[in-house]
């Protein structure tokens, strides 16, 4: 549920205005008045029920606000996970991860999706949880990221990767290829590294219907960095 304060940035950063006149815009979206808001914000007087659901709906309805929301939920997920090779904030990752997928396209639930990936398989967030907070598109690219664990440890990491890549739509393989260029410029394992490139190479022998340049272009970055750590 988002709190008034939040709101009232989700004002000023859509309309792009400054606080007061945030205030008075936001009075008229709640159907309040301008000082009743700022007894919300300043705790005089706590918002119902009613405003709180429909601050939220509001919020949740416009897809714009979708990466900061994301943003959010993912930082309060990863809570306490650390990198396994620099031990860095887990959140890290997945915020290096969504700036390389911003800068590859603008279309907010991608970007959102980039944030969350990791929850389903990492912090026992659920499909259903996702959907509610995110809309089934995002919940549907997370839920396509995430590895079964028994099917990889019987196929073998490289060829069920290979697998599972393959099959992915666009968006989807989008965000893992940009998840893979953040893990390969981090790891401090070889191993680990020689695995992505086998994984590339099985991309490049066989193109999935989902490939496109901007695809190739990451395929070929994380090659680049295999060749100037590793070779």
């Amino acid at each position: 549920m988002v709190t008034p304060e939040q709101f009232i940035d989700w004002v000023k950063q859509t309309l792009n205005i400054r606080k007061t006149p945030a205030v008075e815009k936001a009075a008229g979206i709640l159907g309040v008045t301008r000082l009743t808001i700022f007894r919300w914000l300043n705790g005089t007087m706590p918002p119902s029920k009613t405003a709180f659901l429909l601050m939220d709906r509001i919020i949740r309805g416009n897809t714009d606000w979708l990466p900061e929301r994301a943003a959010a939920f993912a930082r309060q997920a990863h809570e306490g996970q650390t990198r396994k090779f620099t031990g860095a904030p887990y959140y890290t990752h997945v915020e290096r991860v969504a700036a390389l997928v911003a800068s590859r396209t603008d279309r907010p639930e991608l970007i959102a999706a980039a944030y969350l990936h990791d929850t389903i398989e990492d912090c026992s967030v659920t499909y259903e949880t996702l959907a509610q907070h995110f809309g089934h598109a995002v919940a549907n690219i997370v839920h396509s990221l995430t590895n079964d664990n028994a099917r990889k440890k019987q196929q073998g990491k490289v060829r069920y990767m290979i697998d599972k890549l393959t099959a992915m739509n666009p968006d989807a393989l989008l965000v893992k290829l940009c998840d893979i260029l953040n893990n390969i410029s981090e790891t401090q394992s070889s191993n680990q590294a020689r695995n992505y490139v086998l994984i590339m190479d099985g991309l490049l022998s066989k193109p999935p219907l989902a490939w496109n340049k901007t695809h190739a272009n990451l395929v070929e970055q994380v090659l680049m960095v295999y060749r100037q750590n590793w070779s």
